[in-house]
C-alpha cells in the first residue's frame, strides 16, 4: 500500500503532464487554425522578401509570449489552489503543517509549461514553408486535403512517411518535439521506467485515436445511410478540411483513458484493502518480544483471551549478501521492478512443520527425526542449513533446489542451503515469510519474537494497557486501524487524482471549443445556406447532434478500451495484481463522454445558430 500511495503521488505529477499535452493538442489546433487565417499575411510577406525561417520566428515568437503569459498565469491561479490543501487532507497532514509557497515548484511549472508551447506550437509552424506568395492572388482551396481523400490510407501513410524521412526540417523538428515530452515525462515522473511508460502510453493513445478516426471516416464513407439529408449532412461534415475532428477526438479520448485507468486502478486498491481481509484475520500483530518475555506475554494473552489462538514465533532480521558464491552489490538492483528482492531485510523465522496457508511446489520439507539425529551427530558441525524459499521470491532472485545463499545476521554470515520452495497465501493476514530455516538452525542467533493474536473488541484497550504496563518495549499494531487509516489516506488521494483527472477532461472540452471557434466562419457560412434552404433551427440541431454525438461516443469508446488496456498494465506490472471488467464504471464513463461532447458542442455553436442567413451570405 506505501508504494501504492507513492505511486499515486508521482501519478498526480503525470495527470498534470497529461492536462498540459492535452492542452498541447488545442495550442496546436489554435496555431494551425491561426496560419491558415494568416495565410494571405504570411504569402504578402514573402512577396515583399520574408523567407520561411523569418516569419517562422515571428509567429513563434508569438506563440511562446503567449505560453509564457499563460503559464505565468497558471502559476498564480495554482499558488492560491495550494492553500486549499489542508482542506482536501483535513485528518492526515497535522494542522500546523505549513503550506506555504515556493518559488522553486512555481518557476518549474512556468518552465514545463513554456517548453510544452514550443514543443506543440513547431510541427504546425512548419506549414509555414509550404505557403506560395502566389496565393495572394488566387483564392486558396485545400487541394492536399481533397487529393489527400482520394487516396488509400496505406498510400496516404507511405506518403507522410516518405516526405518526413526526405524532409529534414521536419525530421529533426520531430525528433526535437519527442526529446522535449520524454524528457518532461522523466523529470515529473523522477523516473527513466515511469516516464518512459508514460510516454509510451501517450503515444499509443494518440495513434490508436487518430488511426481509429481514419478507420471512421473510411466506414462512413462506405455506409449507405438512408435517404436524410441531414444525417448525411453531418456524417459527411466530419471529414470535411478545416473541421478538426482528429484533434477533438484526441483530446477528449486522451481524458476519457485517463479517467477510465485511475478509476479501475482506485477500485482495485480499495477493494483489496476492503473486501480481500479473511474473517480470521488476527487482529493484532506483537512485535520487539525478548526472549525472557515469552511467559509473561503468555500469561497475560491467556488472561485476557483465554478462548481465542494465538501465534509466537521466533526471527532474526538480516540481509541477502551472496547467493551461489556471488557477492550481491545492493546499488545494482536500486530503481530495478523487483530490485527490492535483493536490497531488502528478511526475517527469518524457523519452523518444525509446514506452516499453514503454505503450500510445498517443489523439493520437500525437512524431516524432523533426521534433523535430531545429525545435530547428535558429530558431523552436525559440517551440516549446512537447510532454507524454505517462498516462491516468488526464489524466481526473482534466480534460486532453484540446492542453491545456497548466505545472510548477514548483525554482522555474522549465515549460509543455507534451499531445500524447497512453497506457495504463501498472503492476503492471510496471518505471520508468512519468504525464508523459513530448519529447527536448530538459529540456535545461537539473537532471537526476538513476534506474534499474532484475535482478540475481541472489548478486551482490546485492556489487554494493550496491560502489555505496556508491564512489557513497554512491545508494539502493538492493530490491524483493523492501520488498515482504516491506509484505505482513507487512499481515497483523499484518489480524490485528489480524480480531480486533476476531471480537468483533463474538461481540458479536452476546451480544446473542442477552441477547434469549433477557428472554423467559426464556415460554420456560420453552412448554417446560413442550411437555413436559406429551409432548415428549421430543430434540424440544426438535430444534425449538430449527430456530429457531436459521434464524435463523443467514438472517443469515448476508444478512451476506454485504452484506458482498459493502460489500467491492466499498470495493475500487472507495477503492483502484480489482476484486472477486473466493470461493465457499469465503462457504460457511466461512455454517457457521460457523449453528454460532455454534445453540451460542450453546443456551447460553441450555439450563437451560430442566431445569425439572420441573409446577413451571412451577403458577405460573399
Amino acid at each position: 500500500m506505501v508504494g501504492s500511495a507513492v505511486l499515486g503521488i508521482v501519478g498526480l505529477s503525470l495527470i498534470g503532464m497529461t492536462i498540459l499535452w492535452v492542452g498541447g493538442i488545442g495550442v496546436a489546433c489554435t496555431i494551425q487554425g491561426f496560419i491558415t487565417q494568416k495565410t494571405p499575411i504570411i504569402a504578402t510577406l514573402k512577396t515583399l522578401g520574408a523567407d520561411s525561417s523569418q516569419v517562422i520566428s515571428i509567429y513563434l515568437t508569438q506563440s511562446l509570449l503567449l505560453g509564457s503569459i499563460g503559464s505565468l498565469a497558471g502559476g498564480m491561479l495554482g499558488t492560491g489552489l495550494h492553500q486549499g490543501l489542508p482542506l482536501l487532507l483535513q485528518g492526515i497532514i497535522p494542522e500546523a503543517f505549513s503550506v506555504e509557497p515556493t518559488l522553486t515548484p512555481i518557476l518549474r511549472g512556468i518552465a514545463v509549461g513554456t517548453l510544452a508551447t514550443l514543443a506543440f506550437s513547431l510541427w504546425p509552424l512548419l506549414a509555414i514553408r509550404s505557403v506560395s506568395p502566389s496565393l495572394i492572388f488566387r483564392q486558396d482551396i485545400d487541394q492536399a486535403t481533397i487529393h489527400s481523400n482520394s487516396l488509400s490510407w496505406a498510400v496516404t501513410l507511405m506518403t507522410v512517411l516518405k516526405n518526413w524521412w526526405y524532409d529534414r526540417i521536419q525530421r529533426m523538428t520531430s525528433l526535437l518535439i519527442g526529446a522535449c515530452l520524454l524528457g518532461l515525462a522523466i523529470w515529473q515522473a523522477h523516473s527513466l521506467t515511469l516516464g518512459l511508460f508514460f510516454t509510451s502510453a501517450f503515444i499509443v493513445g494518440i495513434l490508436a485515436l487518430l488511426g481509429g478516426t481514419s478507420v471512421l471516416f473510411w466506414i462512413l464513407r462506405h455506409i449507405r445511410f438512408p435517404q436524410k439529408f441531414l444525417l448525411r449532412h453531418s456524417t459527411n461534415n466530419l471529414q470535411r478540411p478545416g473541421n478538426f475532428t482528429k484533434a477533438m477526438t484526441l483530446a477528449i479520448g486522451i481524458g476519457v483513458m485517463l479517467m477510465t485507468t485511475l478509476i479501475t486502478v482506485q477500485q482495485t486498491l480499495l477493494n483489496l484493502i476492503e473486501d480481500q481481509i479473511p474473517s480470521r484475520a488476527p487482529s493484532f500483530f506483537f512485535i520487539d518480544i525478548q526472549p525472557d518475555q515469552q511467559a509473561p506475554f503468555r500469561t497475560i494473552l491467556e488472561r485476557h483471551i483465554p478462548d481465542s489462538d494465538y501465534d509466537l514465533v521466533p526471527v532474526v532480521r538480516s540481509r541477502l549478501t551472496a547467493i551461489d558464491g556471488q557477492t550481491i552489490n545492493p546499488e545494482d538492483h536500486k530503481g530495478k521492478r523487483n530490485g527490492w528482492y535483493f536490497t531488502r531485510e528478511y526475517v527469518v523465522t524457523t519452523f518444525q512443520s509446514l506452516p499453514k496457508d503454505n503450500f510445498l511446489t517443489q523439493g520437500q520439507w525437512w524431516d524432523n527425526t533426521a534433523v535430531q539425529k545429525a545435530t547428535d551427530d558429530a558431523s552436525a558441525l559440517k551440516h549446512v542449513p537447510l532454507v524454505s524459499i517462498e516462491e516468488d521470491a526464489a524466481k526473482h532472485l534466480g534460486l532453484s533446489l540446492t542453491s545456497t545463499l548466505t545472510l548477514n545476521i548483525q554482522g555474522v554470515p549465515f549460509q543455507a542451503k534451499v531445500s524447497s520452495l512453497r506457495s504463501v497465501d498472503w492476503g492471510s493476514f496471518s505471520m508468512n515469510f519468504f525464508m523459513i530455516v530448519e529447527p536448530g538452525s538459529l540456535d545461537d542467533a539473537p532471537i526476538t519474537y513476534i506474534a499474532t493474536a484475535r482478540v475481541p473488541k472489548t478486551v482490546e484497550i485492556p489487554l494493550q494497557q496491560a502489555i505496556v504496563a508491564t512489557m513497554p518495549n512491545i508494539t502493538a499494531i492493530h490491524v483493523g486501524d492501520v488498515l482504516d487509516n491506509i484505505a482513507k489516506i487512499f481515497r483523499q488521494l484518489a480524490m485528489g487524482i480524480q480531480a486533476l483527472a476531471i480537468l483533463c477532461l474538461i481540458t479536452g472540452a476546451v480544446v473542442m471549443i477552441a477547434a469549433i471557434s477557428i472554423n467559426r466562419y464556415r460554420r456560420v457560412h453552412e448554417l446560413a445556406i442550411l437555413k436559406a434552404l429551409g432548415g428549421s433551427r430543430g434540424l440544426l440541431l438535430f444534425s449538430l447532434s449527430t456530429e457531436f454525438g459521434l464524435i463523443g461516443g467514438f472517443a469515448g469508446l476508444v478512451g476506454l478500451g485504452l484506458g482498459c488496456l493502460l489500467s491492466w498494465a499498470i495493475l500487472y506490472f507495477f503492483f502484480d495484481l489482476s484486472w477486473a471488467f466493470n461493465m457499469s464504471v465503462l457504460l457511466t464513463g461512455l454517457l457521460m463522454t457523449i453528454t460532455l461532447t454534445l453540451v460542450t458542442g453546443f456551447l460553441g455553436t450555439y450563437r451560430l445558430l442566431g445569425f439572420p442567413p441573409l446577413s451571412v451570405l451577403r458577405q460573399e
